[in-house]
This record gives structure tokens, sequence and C-alpha cells, in this order.
């Protein structure tokens, strides 16, 4: 059963990031972002807690371009959340999916407003 369960979440993770994938999103994260925490990486930021007071706090969450969820501490190291999705919190998969659906819109959005010009 658990076995099912990380399984379908996976796949949940690489159908957000596929979807992402063919609206043409470039996975390059916002430079603010990237030099809060020190982060050199590709993906789309589902959390950012790089402005977080106590550098311990500074976790935040990216969505990889393969599907894959990555904690990111503050050096800049990304942390596979593997099986461990289940403990990052019950409203992660909400949360990806609003984010995803957030990005697409916005993806959208400029798409529209260039074709009318």
């Amino acid at each position: 059963m658990f076995e099912r369960q990380e399984r379908e979440r996976e796949l949940f993770l690489v159908d957000q990031a596929r979807r992402l994938e063919d609206a043409g999103f470039d996975w390059v994260v916002p430079k603010d972002f990237a030099e809060r925490q020190n982060y050199g990486g590709r993906g789309l930021v589902i959390r950012d807690s790089s402005g977080e007071g106590v550098i311990s706090q500074r976790i935040s969450k990216v969505l990889k371009p393969d599907g894959g969820l990555v904690l990111v501490i503050a050096s800049g190291q990304e942390i596979s959340t593997g099986s461990f999705i289940s403990i990052t919190g019950s409203n992660l998969f909400t949360e990806v999916e609003e984010r995803v659906n957030g990005t697409l819109a916005s993806l959208q959005a400029v798409t529209t407003a260039g074709s009318s010009s």
C-alpha cells in the first residue's frame, strides 16, 4: 500500500513538471532567490524560505525539471525528498499544484499579451 502511494506521489510530481515543460517554462529560479539561498540549480520554487531570519529555517522547496522535489538549505545544497515526501506535509501536493497552476497562468498571460501586439 505504502509503495503504491509513493509511486502515485512521484507520478503526480512528474506530471506537474511535464505540464510546465509543455508550456515552455524555462526552469530558471528567480535571481534574488538564487542569491539568498546560494542556489545554482534549476527548478520551480514551490516555497521560498530564503528570506527567513534564522539560517537554519532557510529550507525552500523546489520542483526540478525531472519531477523530483528537493529541499534547498541555506548553503544551496539540495536534499532529495525521495521517500520523505509524506513527511514534508499533507498540503505539499496542493502547494505544488497551486504554484504550477499560477506559473502556467502567468506564462499564458505573457503569451497572450505577446500575440496581441
